[in-house]
């Protein structure tokens, strides 16, 4: 699966036909076993002396059961049975596998002489007891492939669609169809980390749907093509559609958890592609080799092996190329050698015990691959520069705070701003108590709202230096200031609720206490 290029996928083996239960084969009167000519009694099945003879005919090619049973109208399933006896008596082996023809058949070196020479008898004992192959108990879904086509139709049609929307966006055809645009991707279904972070969650299986220009598509779909149609024969239609989907979704948050920006440019990723599903495909065929391959005959796994081993060498080497999401080839892969294990053991003859628990592991996989999406982008390290930065805020400049918040109430405390209320106060306590007019309590309210703009004051001024040697300078004598202002300001209130007119000493000390708050605002005034 690429970020804006194009990802190779897994070219995978050729199928196996029905696999033989092993036999224990006996000559008789002769040095190659053969079989009887004639028919069993009651059935018109071809005798396997009658296809040695068919395979003979048709050497040197190899020949193909589907082909014989469509040319002569014999039931493809009557050429299992004698196929079998005559592999099991190593008469006939596998040569080759043809996509929509099957494997073809030809004679051993004993089977050519065999044919040549005429029949022996052949005794064949009871089947010894293996475990049964997909190939033997899959039998609800027929060997017409299904799901493939479907997926390389989807694909197909989407590529198509992509063409439409390129034109209705002004972008070049020729840009679209050899290298893909942008927008037109981002339309499409492609994944990005903007469109994770903005919720769209859907992009991650929506992506392995777009393909990034013509050359992207043509090897994803020739890769989706070769693997499909085996893995629906060995595993089944619906397990090979689980295994697309939860290995393309699992490329998907492998790639972008790992890398959703570039490392050198930290420009966003924009991932699309089928890489990742056809990758699970070609992995669960590996699985299916593994857990079947003792079962199987011995020209079927080499077969196998032969076709599986270049590709998967060639696709590894590619996945480290420049602009290949080696990312999402890896978590596909794994996640489809692991779903296929898990649905092969959801087989109706694994007891219900390891049924249970490999339904739950399957499910998990889904979830865990979100979820691990979900880790990285809260606290991996490659989301880190993408993740919303916490406000920090500035720390307080001690000029502007002084400025803003101690000037304006030293100002209401200078002397021309002060001198009306203070005035008002004087006068009033030199009248008897007894005759004040109603502007004592006027005058009284004025000094009061004064006095607590001096307390607001010396509170803003409270507190450790700032280490703005201006500043501080300046809060030293703004401390001063206001501390004698305050002294004023209760000598007057002391003055305007005493019982009798104060004495000449009591106002000598408040014009004190008043030019001392005075001479301070003039120094703090010049600073």
């Amino acid at each position: 699966m690429p970020e804006m290029n194009k990802g190779n996928e897994v070219d995978s083996p050729a199928p196996a036909d029905s696999t033989p239960l092993p036999r224990k084969v006996a000559g008789a009167a002769g040095p190659f076993p053969s079989v009887p000519t004639q028919p069993l009694p009651g059935s018109n099945q071809p005798t396997p002396e009658a296809v040695l003879q068919w395979i003979m005919t048709a050497q040197p090619e190899p020949w193909f059961p589907s082909a014989h049973a469509s040319k002569t109208g014999i039931p493809r399933n009557d050429l299992d049975e004698p196929l079998n006896e005559l592999r099991l008596a190593g008469l006939v082996r596998i040569v080759t596998w043809v996509r929509g023809a099957g494997q073809g058949y030809g004679l051993t070196p004993e089977g050519e002489l065999a044919a040549r020479c005429g029949p022996t008898a052949v005794v064949i004992t009871q089947p010894t007891e293996v475990p049964a192959s997909p190939l033997e108990t899959t039998s609800d879904d027929g060997p017409a492939p299904i799901v493939t086509p479907a997926m390389v139709l989807a694909n197909l049609i989407w590529f198509v669609v992509g063409l439409f929307l390129a034109s209705g966006l002004g972008v070049p055809l020729g840009t679209y169809v050899l290298q893909g645009d942008p927008t037109v991707l981002g339309r499409l279904g492609a994944v990005s980390c903007t469109g994770l972070l903005n919720g769209e969650w859907w992009r991650l299986i929506t992506c392995c749907f777009v393909h990034i220009g013509v050359i992207h598509l043509v090897v994803n779909l020739f890769s989706l093509a070769s693997a499909g149609p085996i893995a629906e024969f060995v595993w089944g239609r619906w397990r090979v559609f689980v295994v697309y989907i939860f290995s393309g979704l699992a490329g998907s948050c492998l790639a972008m958890a790992l890398r959703p920006v570039e490392p050198g440019t930290g420009v966003p990723v924009l991932l699309a592609g089928a890489s990742g599903a056809v990758w699970g495909i070609g992995m669960s065929l590996l699985a299916w080799l593994l857990v079947y391959r003792r079962s199987q005959p011995p020209d079927v796994v080499a077969l196998l092996i032969r076709k599986l081993t270049p590709t998967f060498l060639l696709n590894i080497g590619v996945s480290f190329l420049p602009g290949i999401s080696g990312e999402a080839h890896l978590g596909g892969a794994i996640v489809g050698f692991l779903a296929a294990i898990l649905l092969d053991a959801l087989r109706p003859t694994v007891s219900l015990a390891r049924r249970a628990v490999a339904l739950v592991l399957l499910l998990a996989i889904p979830v865990l691959s979100v979820g691990g999406l979900v880790t990285m982008m809260a606290s991996g390290e490659s989301w880190a520069r993408l993740r919303p930065q916490p406000v920090v805020e500035p720390p307080p400049n001690p000029v502007a705070t002084f400025n803003g918040e101690v000037a304006p109430l030293l100002d209401q405390l200078a002397p021309e701003r002060v001198r009306p209320a203070e005035t008002v106060a004087v006068q009033v306590c030199a009248i008897d108590p007894a005759r004040r007019p109603v502007t004592a309590a006027r005058a009284r309210t004025a000094i009061t709202q004064l006095q607590t703009v001096a307390t607001n004051a010396a509170a803003r001024l409270s507190g450790p230096p700032t280490g703005v040697e201006l500043v501080d300078r300046q809060r030293v004598k703004a401390q001063a200031f206001v501390d004698a202002r305050r002294k004023s300001l209760d000598q007057l209130l002391h003055m305007l609720d005493g019982t009798t007119a104060p004495d000449v000493p009591t106002m000598k000390a408040w014009g004190a206490s008043q030019r001392e708050a005075n001479r301070l605002w003039g120094e703090l005034s010049h600073q």
